[in-house]
């Protein structure tokens, strides 16, 4: 007995079979007609539908047998499988392969057999349509050609099934697909390449309160509804996320849009579009949109936003209220020179008249001291106004520092605290320069508070630029801030100060303050004293 060589494309061979899915499979109703036909046919009395796997040859159907499967080593159509026509053996015991082959040796006592290849779709052989008679013979020229047009029959029978097969496959995953579209919370829509509407899920209609039939092959959605960008200006049609994705081919990713349904109902929503390119298509043949009303998250954004400037505003009048005295002081001093003057000269002029030479510069000096006071009003002006909507704008950075001194700079003289600045006049910073002045009072308080009880007492102020960033570096005489209080210091309330004093808002409205203009703020570990770097990208 000589075994079968196996196939060239062996592996393949076997891969084509078991893509199939139709090893191990019950008996099934078409197939065995064909073997009862293929026995009728030749006349045998064995007829089957083998399938030679790799380490065996089992049988799809088969009539005249009792046995499911065999070793391949054994199988006749092991042989038949490398063959492209009809492979037939008129008389096993005198051919040398099969002569000592356990069929031929003892039950079913084979002698006759012939097998017609079974392909594969991708063209490899799989098994036979194989007949077999315990008695020499051959096929008449008829026989030969219908049991390879059966083999024909069962090689598109395989085929078909396998193809049912890969579609219930698809149909399952298409209805997974669906189930999950239809339980999803966002609402999704399916426009095709004309804006009309496709398809949709149930959270779709639930968000736009429209009924399928409303929504279904509608380009627009009803007329008096009104659309608006994130910045509420009008949206035109062709602006909408889903029409603006047709024409371009490009996604349009998280897209803010509010939808005025009446006068009494505004929702926002956020809505990605995501072009499709079907049947090798270079423009989209259809787009699919998912919509996630936000109109709650936008109103709390709202609320925060609103808080957040309320509790901006509590921190200035907070600050302010600290540095009160060393703002009284820094004007009353200077109303006391211009009393003191306008005294002076008004006794002059009773009793003997104005010197124009000598008493111009009195009113020199008074007209000094005026502009003194004039400078801190606009510094408190500046400085409690709400830039919260104010646009950037470029301003000289030292300016900003003048300002910003010329409220406080009094208290820190009256305490011994010395204020150095470094800062070339040329630097200019896009920004919104009343908060950024808010950030330095607070940055300044809090360094009062931390070293008013210091030895040394001094604050620097450096500001430096590169080709792309402004560094301002803020350092006191501290010795630094313990890291644990590090992690927590930006967290809103967070303070360390005795009840009463500070708020525990500046350094995390400060980051906010940073943060919209660009910039960022960092505690600098490094520094033997403590240190803050504020950064900002030139513009």
């Amino acid at each position: 007995m000589t075994a079968a060589k196996k196939h060239p494309h062996e592996e393949k061979r076997i891969e084509s079979l078991r893509m199939l899915n139709i090893l191990d499979t019950l008996p099934e109703k078409d197939f065995d007609d064909i073997v009862l036909i293929a026995s009728q046919i030749c006349e045998t009395p064995i007829a089957l539908i083998s399938l030679v796997d790799s380490e065996r040859q089992w049988f799809k159907a088969k009539i005249g047998l009792e046995a499911s499967e065999t070793s391949r080593d054994v199988a006749f159509c092991s042989h038949a499988i490398l063959q492209d026509d009809l492979f037939i053996i008129p008389d096993a015991t005198t051919d040398e392969r099969f002569s000592n082959n356990p069929f031929v040796k003892r039950g079913p006592n084979m002698r006759f057999y012939a097998g017609a290849p079974l392909i594969s779709p991708d063209g490899l052989p799989i098994g036979t349509v194989c007949v077999i008679d315990s008695k020499p013979r051959t096929l008449s020229l008829e026989q030969h050609k219908a049991l390879s047009a059966l083999s024909n029959q069962v090689s598109r029978l395989l085929q078909l099934k396998s193809e049912l097969i890969k579609s219930d496959a698809i149909q399952k995953r298409l209805e997974i697909k669906k189930t999950a579209l239809d339980n999803i919370s966002e609402g999704t829509i399916l426009y095709n390449d004309r804006g009309m509407i496709l398809d949709f899920n149930p959270a779709a209609l639930e968000m736009f309160g429209l009924t399928p039939e409303v929504l279904l092959e509608k380009r627009n959605l009803p007329p008096h509804w009104k659309f608006f960008s994130e910045d509420g200006s009008p949206l035109t049609p062709d602006q909408r996320p889903s029409i603006a994705c047709l024409k371009t081919g490009s996604a349009k990713l998280n897209a803010v849009i509010g939808i005025e349904f009446d006068p009494n109902l505004t929702k926002w929503f956020k809505v990605n579009s995501i072009p499709l390119f079907l049947d090798g298509a270079t423009t989209p043949s259809h787009v699919v949109s998912s919509f996630n009303d936000i109109t709650e998250i936008r109103k709390l954004e709202d609320d925060r936003r609103r808080l957040q400037v309320h509790l901006s505003e509590s921190a200035k009048l907070s600050t302010l209220g600290e540095m009160s005295s060393g703002i009284a002081h820094e004007i009353n001093n200077p109303l006391a020179i211009i009393h003191s003057w306008n005294q002076h000269l008004m006794r002059k002029l009773t009793k003997q008249g104005l010197d124009p030479v000598t008493d111009l510069k009195h009113f020199e000096s008074i007209d000094k001291t005026c502009e003194r006071i004039a400078k801190i009003i606009r510094s408190l002006r500046a400085y409690s106004h709400n830039a919260e909507k104010d646009p950037m704008s470029p301003v000289i950075f030292s300016q900003i520092i003048d300002e910003t001194l010329g409220l406080c700079q009094e208290r820190f003289r009256q305490r011994g605290i010395e204020i150095k600045v470094q800062c070339n006049p040329g630097i200019i910073l896009n920004c919104r320069s009343a908060q950024i002045s808010q950030v330095l009072i607070s940055l300044l308080t809090n360094s009062y508070d931390a070293i008013i009880s210091l030895q040394e007492k001094w604050i620097e102020i450096d500001v430096t630029e590169s080709n792309d960033n402004i560094v301002i570096k803020f350092t006191d005489s501290g010795a630094g801030i313990n890291p644990d209080i590090v992690k927590k210091m930006m967290t809103p309330f967070f303070t360390t100060k005795e009840p009463g004093h500070g708020t525990g808002l500046g350094l995390s409205i400060s980051r906010d303050i940073i943060i919209s203009n660009g910039g960022e703020i960092q505690y600098d570990p490094n520094s033997p004293h403590t240190s803050f770097l504020l950064t900002f990208k030139k513009q």
